[in-house]
């Protein structure tokens, strides 16, 4: 049984925001996902727009050097492998 349910740290202890509906005692294995600070959602594309690396806002340049890379691919040529 697989379920997604928010909580808050404290010390050692994570307080659920809901009952687990599981037996005292039963073993569990946890998977953690760090949450923004508020405790808000995410805006849809949030994570997306966090994981673009070194692009994260556009630049002026952007469309020029992508142009550019796009042009040397079109021109580049290949050749046969000697065996």
């Amino acid at each position: 049984m697989n379920q997604v349910i928010h909580g808050t740290v404290r010390g050692k202890t994570i307080e659920l925001s809901r009952s687990l509906g599981i037996a005292d005692g039963q073993e569990v294995e946890l998977t953690l996902r760090i949450f923004p600070g508020d405790g808000a959602a995410q805006p849809f594309g949030e994570g997306l727009r966090q994981s673009a690396g070194p692009l994260p806002d556009d630049s002026e340049r952007d469309d020029e050097l992508l142009a550019q890379i796009q042009a040397m691919r079109r021109s580049a040529t290949s050749r046969e492998v000697a065996e």
